[in-house]
């Protein structure tokens, strides 16, 4: 089937319309490296959510500056950086 993700919740999906559950197919799109992006995030209770939205990101902008997206990501989850 390919590299992908499966879009565990419907609000991860939204800006796409993807249903709940989907397969997200994304090999022709980008390669993300999860440790990497984990590491760059850090601990948060909510990293599968947030790694959810910011391969949904990707995939809408084609592009990312993780820093940034730290950011507004934190600020859309209200977590405290």
């Amino acid at each position: 089937m390919g590299d992908g993700l499966y879009v565990h919740t419907s609000s991860a999906g939204k800006m796409m319309g993807l249903l709940k559950d989907s397969f997200l197919n994304y090999e022709n799109h980008i390669r993300l490296d999860y440790e990497f992006i984990d590491r760059k995030i850090g601990d948060c209770p909510y990293i599968d959510e947030i790694l959810g939205h910011l391969i949904l990101t990707v995939l809408a902008q084609t592009l990312i500056d993780l820093d940034k997206t730290k950011e507004k990501i934190y600020k859309i989850y209200s977590i405290n950086i």
